[in-house]
């Protein structure tokens, strides 16, 4: 009787011991998936930020690039080549698509 009290012992302590390991495993999992759900939301807020200023700017370069384009004046065609539209007043130019639009060239 001795021995089988030991034994039933022994096995309740392993159940106790992989009780306690299994519950410092999942909060520790628990604790890390929190962690890692807040940080994603704080990196989701400062894309989303970086994304409307980045647009922002898209818009307002827009801007400038159609007040530039509207102070090109007829004088002025022959050295872009630009070409004029039959219907209207307005200048098209024609360039490479894979080059860069730019101001400064």
């Amino acid at each position: 009787m001795n021995k089988a009290l030991k034994k039933i012992n022994i096995n309740q302590i392993v159940v106790l011991k992989t009780l306690v390991v299994s519950v410092f495993v999942l909060m520790f999992a628990y604790l890390y998936f929190v962690n890692s759900t807040a940080f994603s939301a704080a990196n989701y807020e400062r894309t989303t930020d970086d994304l409307i200023e980045t647009q922002s700017e898209i818009g307002e370069l827009e801007l400038v690039f159609i007040e530039k384009n509207r102070g090109i004046d007829r004088d002025m065609q022959q050295d872009f080549s630009l070409i004029e539209t039959p219907q209207s007043n307005l200048v098209f130019a024609k360039r490479n698509v894979g080059t860069k639009l730019t101001f400064n060239e």
